[in-house]
């Protein structure tokens, strides 16, 4: 059950991130914060369907491309320090759980 709900929660982190990008993107030029959301994102889909021993070092890259295209967007757009605490306990969250459910 554990191992369900954290793949429905990273799943939909990653949806709601893509869908935020695409948006950005009818608005806003190409730029590298885009590429790195891409990139975490799909590296979360392949947390998600692959069974591979590194599933940890895939879920903890997947994150730090997310904080790199925040910081990135964030020299763009302004910088929200709160933003980036929330993505923090967010991040922490997702990798503890991880943990708590490996077996």
């Amino acid at each position: 059950m554990n191992k369900i709900l954290f793949k429905a929660l990273l799943s939909i982190y990653a949806l709601l991130t893509m869908l935020a990008v695409i948006s950005d993107l009818r608005v806003n030029p190409f730029n590298p914060a885009h590429l790195f959301f891409f990139m975490g994102c799909a590296i979360f889909i392949s947390v998600v369907s692959l069974k591979t021993s590194h599933t940890l070092v895939l879920l903890i890259t997947g994150l730090v491309c997310m904080h790199i295209a925040a910081i990135i967007a964030g020299q763009i757009n302004g910088f929200h320090l709160s933003h980036h605490i929330v993505r923090a306990a967010v991040s922490l969250t997702l990798v503890l759980m991880f943990l708590r459910i490996k077996p």
